[in-house]
Formats: C-alpha cells, structure tokens, sequence
C-alpha cells in the first residue's frame, strides 16, 4: 500500500512539473524591419505581415509599415492610384503584447494591433 501511495505522488508530481509555463509575450525587438500585408494569409481572427523581402503576388496596392528603433516608424498607405504612399509616425510597445503606431498626419487614426506572434518571417496580428 505504500508503494502505491508514493507511485501516486510520484506521478502526480511529475504531472506538475510537466504543465505548461507561462509563455513570454513577442519579443518587440523582432518588430523592427518593414512589414507589408499578405491579406492573402488573413482569417477571420488574425491579420499576416510580411517582411517587404517576400515574393508576393500581384495585387493592387498593399499597405504596411517600416518600425524603426528608436521609436521611428513610417507607414505605408495605399494611393488612390493602387501606388502607394509614405507617411511618417511614431510606434511603441504596450503591455505584453500591444503594439502602437501614431501617423503623425494630422487626422489620421493610430493603428492597435494585439501581436499574436512574430519571428522573421511573419508577423501576425489580432483584428
């Protein structure tokens, strides 16, 4: 009987040692680079960057933006030619995994993106 008892906690034990661990959030630093989006890749939930190095398809016009260090950012529109356009902002990162860019154009809205992951090549965002 005692045998089993501590073959019990033993197991258990080790069950406890084995449960997930509280993954860190993204790692802001892997933001900087430009970042182009693959609306192609999107679902319902998650919206897919690419670096501007990918071998896209052809579309007409896509949007992004280049994070900078130091807080430096420069968003990607698209023209109303399908070109596209450049403007200047601002980016910061909030919380765990928030990330923020402020066009400095004045009227233009901020951009909030909940950072799901990213790595070199994706970066996947909450819509």
């Amino acid at each position: 009987m005692g045998k089993l008892i501590l073959t019990i906690l033993f197991f258990g034990a080790s069950l406890v040692g084995c449960q997930d661990k509280k993954m860190d959030g993204p790692n802001p630093e892997e933001l900087i680079g430009s970042w182009v989006h693959s609306h192609e890749e999107d679902t319902e939930a998650v919206r897919v960057y690419r670096p501007a190095s990918f071998d896209f398809p052809p579309t007409r016009g896509r949007e992004g933006f280049e994070i900078k260090e130091g807080g430096e950012c420069i968003y990607h529109g698209i023209a109303p030619s399908d070109g596209s356009t450049s403007e200047p902002a601002s980016w910061s990162w909030e919380g765990d995994n928030t990330l923020i860019i402020r066009p400095k154009a004045e009227g233009a809205e901020n951009m909030v993106m909940e950072v799901v992951s990213v790595n070199e090549e994706m970066l996947k965002v909450k819509i």
